[in-house]
Parts: structure tokens; sequence; C-alpha cells
């Protein structure tokens, strides 16, 4: 009996931890094909759609842009991700991008990483 028991619950910690990693690749997957397909053009020309600028080696955006899309990587509407170290002082001034991450919807830009004002940004641009 504890024999069963030890094998439904390893069972279902393998299926839990099978299904996660499942996630963190669908999050990852749509993240690469947003950054391979945003192009500064893009951007500027589409200001309803959320622009999210970033740096590699940011920990401000290391805080917040891996919980964001493991939280939301199914939504469909989709959006830019620009890295902000392509792009020149003056396309950083038209984007009006001071910090990273800085996330850009309806030509107003948000320089913050409170994880709560970013999510509602997100929400109302998806």
């Amino acid at each position: 009996m504890i024999k069963k028991i030890k094998k439904t619950i390893s069972g279902i910690c393998l299926a839990l931890i099978f299904m996660v990693a499942v996630i963190v690749c669908f999050a990852a997957i749509r993240w690469n094909h947003e950054v391979k397909n945003s192009t500064y053009t893009e951007a500027i020309n589409n200001p309803d759609k959320l622009t999210i600028l970033y740096r590699p080696a940011c920990s401000r955006c290391h805080r917040t842009l891996p919980r964001l899309f493991l939280e939301h990587y199914l939504d469909s509407k989709g959006e830019y991700l620009l890295n902000a170290n392509k792009l020149s002082k003056k396309q950083l001034d038209d984007l009006e991008c001071r910090v990273t991450p800085t996330f850009r919807y309806k030509n107003v830009s948000y320089n913050i990483d409170d994880y709560q004002r970013i999510n509602k940004i997100w929400m109302n641009s998806h």
C-alpha cells in the first residue's frame, strides 16, 4: 500500500516537473520569436502595440521580464521586444528610454520595474 502511494506521488511530481518545463520552454520560444521579429521601425509606427526595451545584462530586466513572460506566455496579441544595446541614442530618445526595462504603449513610455504596474500595462495592451 505504501509503495503504491509513493509510486503515485513520484508520478505526480514527475508530471508537474514536466508541465513546468513545457511552460518555461513555451515562454522562451515566444521570447526568442518576439526578439527576432521586432524592429524599431515597426515599434515606432505601431503605438497601439506594447513595446518592451531591455538590455541582456540588466538586473532590473532579469527581475521582471521572465516572470512577465511566464505568466503571459499564451497571450496572443504579441509585443515588440527591442534590445536597447542595438539601438542608437536617437532611437532610444525617440522611445523615451532612460533606463531598462522600458514599456511603451500608446506613445507613453514607462521606465519602471514595479511588477504590478507592468502587469497593468500588459493587461491594457493585450
